[in-house]
């Protein structure tokens, strides 16, 4: 994102919250941890227990001495919709108009009960590409307004899918990234910031995540995938083996260049990292 303010990272799955601050250059890590989050305090994709929240934010701030009170937060990719569009080449206020336009035909609420926001994320055949993001209202609150009652400063809210197409690669190449945490594996078909196709499978379903990523690849075949990228604590082999079988790439470990954490625990704080 190229942002010089320094932030704390908050990634949420449902079971933890981990938590990360890098320093001023973004070279190193300063702080970071997990906390496990007590069962259905995320329960139907938003902040179910905001107590409960509120009283664990305190506490990290208070227990890690930490002085940053501005977040970025990752929610769950099950909380949004995502979808690529195209549409003509508009002014901005004629683009974001006809973007809501559209988003009404693959929405399941109303637009007045939804956030939306959207990118241009590549110009082609006097078409643009647009990639939009969309989160009920209800659902964003509940992160936000925990976030904020615990005395801090959100400054903006990702998706895990957007992360991780940023951290996996800065080439332009389409790329396939599979990303396995506790709770769920997070396949992403993408090229630079274009995010062509994604999908979310159980952690433990080593069979869907393989068939899912085949199938990715053979619905969106015009796209030639040239990178396998890897991520997450949950791999086994015979799950990589059988993915660079099928996908036909070898599976590059996504690996930021940041001092602070051991291999395998920049695995698992890939997303507050990417944020």
């Amino acid at each position: 994102m190229g942002s010089k303010k320094s932030f704390v990272s908050l990634a949420f799955t449902y079971k933890n919250l981990h938590f990360l601050q890098l320093n001023a250059a973004k070279t190193g890590v300063e702080q970071y941890g997990t906390v496990d989050l007590p069962a259905n305090l995320i329960n139907n994709y938003k902040v179910a227990d905001k107590t409960a929240l509120i009283k664990i934010l305190k506490e990290i701030w208070q227990n890690f001495r930490l002085k940053e009170k501005t977040v970025g937060i990752i929610i769950p990719e099950f909380s949004t919709f995502t979808k690529n569009i195209t549409l003509p080449l508009l002014e901005i206020k004629e683009l974001d108009e006809a973007v809501r336009w559209q988003a009404q035909d693959f929405l399941p609420l109303p637009l007045e009960q939804i956030v939306m926001d959207w990118k241009i994320i590549r110009k082609a055949d006097n078409n643009y590409q647009v990639l939009v993001v969309a989160i009920e209202k209800e659902i964003l609150a509940s992160f936000v307004d925990a976030v904020g009652e615990a005395g801090l400063f959100p400054q903006l809210v990702e998706i895990p899918s957007v992360a991780l197409s940023r951290i996996a690669d800065a080439e332009r190449t389409p790329k396939l990234v599979i990303y396995i945490n506790s709770d769920e594996a997070i396949l992403v078909l993408a090229q630079g910031e274009e995010i062509i196709g994604s999908s979310v499978v159980n952690a433990a379903d080593n069979e869907g995540i393989l068939w899912t990523a085949i199938s990715l690849c053979k619905h969106y075949h015009d796209v030639p995938i040239q990178r396998l990228e890897i991520g997450g604590l949950k791999f086994t082999q015979r799950l990589i083996d059988n993915l660079q079988q099928n996908i036909g790439k070898p599976a590059h470990w996504i690996q930021p260049n940041v001092s602070g954490l051991a291999s395998e625990q920049i695995q698992e704080y890939l997303l507050p990292l990417s944020l």
